[in-house]
């Protein structure tokens, strides 16, 4: 029998994703959420960055971030993605 494992990590994910948002800002939860998204590598839908996915990478805090073609319009337009990505991960982290 084999076993596959993304779909299994994702619905972890899910889970952790969803305890951290109803739990307190030190819970363990929120120490499980922090562990596993440094060993995430993730992308955003489009070539903003909105708020819904600035929420998920400020609480996620991903070990990096994929850009793909969706992501890029111009070259001003990249550079002030990137920037802004930048920030809140500064911001999120505290480095």
């Amino acid at each position: 029998m084999r076993v596959r494992l993304a779909p299994l990590a994702a619905i972890l994910l899910c889970a952790c994703l969803l305890r951290a948002q109803s739990a307190p800002a030190t819970s363990p939860a929120d120490s499980l959420l922090a562990d596993l998204g440094q060993n995430l590598v993730v992308g955003i839908p489009g070539p903003m960055l909105d708020a819904e996915s600035e929420s998920s990478l400020r609480r996620l805090k991903p070990a990096g971030i994929v850009l793909y073609r969706r992501n890029y319009q111009s070259r001003d337009q990249l550079r002030s993605l990137i920037q802004q990505l930048q920030q809140v991960a500064q911001e999120s982290t505290g480095s």
